[in-house]
């Protein structure tokens, strides 16, 4: 439970103010922005690993392994975990997306290190020259667009293969 009111203090904040001003504290190195980009996407991960094992625990086969005296250990980890992956694995996709929308906000309103590329920067850089060379931000904004379209199919697609009830 108090895991669950860890992650409730994550999830209250929008991410991006969250993100900002922790990479304002901190400062903007690549390895300050994954650690925030990390620290920012556990929550969500948490929550619905809690929320699959108390379903997964209440079903049939899992009263049927208690009752030919597996442990409680052997029973998480042999019945209970299998079952939650599928849905926790398409998570992951979809964070993957969430991260890569986070760093290039970051990254476009300038909170990232100066001296890496990153589709935000090259959004930024681009704005200036919109109206003489739109492709400067057209196509970095379409990467943006379609690397997380991408992985958000998917991730949808994953979880339609992994769900165990087809």
């Amino acid at each position: 439970m108090a895991v669950m009111r860890v992650t409730e203090v994550f999830q209250a904040m929008p991410s991006f103010v969250l993100a900002a001003l922790i990479v304002a504290m901190l400062g903007a190195g690549e390895s300050r922005i994954i650690l925030v980009i990390a620290a920012l996407s556990w929550p969500q991960t948490a929550r619905l690993m809690r929320g699959e094992v108390l379903r997964v625990k209440k079903l049939d086969f899992v009263n049927a392994a208690r009752c030919v005296g597996r442990s409680e250990a052997r029973i998480l980890l042999v019945e209970i975990v299998p079952n939650c992956l599928a849905t926790v694995v398409a998570l992951g996709t979809l964070t993957i997306a969430q991260a890569i929308l986070l760093e290039a906000s970051l990254a476009y309103f300038g909170l990232t290190d100066p001296g890496s590329i990153s589709w935000g920067r090259l959004l930024t850089s681009g704005q200036q020259f919109i109206y003489q060379a739109w492709w400067l931000s057209l196509f970095p904004g379409l990467a943006i667009f379609l690397t997380v379209l991408a992985f958000n199919l998917f991730g949808d697609s994953l979880r339609r293969a992994l769900d165990p009830k087809g």
